[in-house]
Formats: C-alpha cells, structure tokens, sequence
C-alpha cells in the first residue's frame, strides 16, 4: 500500500464518519430539549449506508482492481476507476435502495392562512 491507497481509504471513512457525529450531535441537542425535531435516526441510517458503500469500495478495491489490473495490465485506467468507485457504488445503489425519506412541508395550525381553512373546513 502506497499514500494513494491511504489517502483514498481515509476519503471513504470520512464521509460515514462525519454523518455518525451530525447523528450524535442531533441526539445531544435533541436530548437537552434545544431541538426542535429529531433526525437522528435519519443521520445514523445515511452513516451505515455510507460505511457499507465504503466497505463495499475497499473490497473491490483490494480485490477487484487488484485481479484486473494483474490480469489485463492495465496502468493508469485503473487508478481513475479507483477514484470514481466510491462516488459510483453511493449512486447505484442509492438508486436501487432508494432515498431518504420524503422532507413534507407540514401544516402549522397556527398560521393565519391556515386557521382559516381549518375554520372554513367545520
């Protein structure tokens, strides 16, 4: 393993990483009451995504570019796959997984235009 391989391998662990601490810190800020929703658990499900596409990366990585690039000689091909692998694993199978739940705009009894159409509603 080279500093490439590192710096690559480092890439891929931030980005779970970082969704893991914003799930954290929604659940401190939820859990003092200074919140005013809750999206931990939406956080925490992205990071595990996020960790099972870097696994995913690293194991064809290590695996098969490895096999590839022994078996056809390929030289610098391989390295721009490498590069794009993650960005690729975390578009085809957010494609076949689906998104994040749906963000609706939900209505707020409170406001003027709509305490009007709850009283036009009775």
């Amino acid at each position: 393993m080279n500093a490439f391989d590192y710096i690559l391998y480092f890439i891929w662990a931030c980005f779970p990483l970082f969704f893991l601490l914003v799930s954290l810190y929604s659940k401190l800020e939820h859990m003092s009451g200074e919140a005013q929703r809750n999206d931990s658990s939406e956080h925490f499900k992205q990071s595990i995504f996020l960790a099972i596409c870097a696994g995913l990366a690293f194991l064809i990585d290590t695996y098969g570019i490895t096999f590839i690039k022994e078996k056809y000689q390929l030289g610098n091909i391989t390295t721009y796959f490498r590069i794009v692998l993650y960005p690729l694993l975390l578009f085809i199978l957010g494609s076949l997984l689906g998104g994040s739940k749906k963000i609706e705009i939900e209505e707020n009894p409170l406001l003027r235009y709509n305490v009007e159409k709850n009283k036009d509603k009775k």
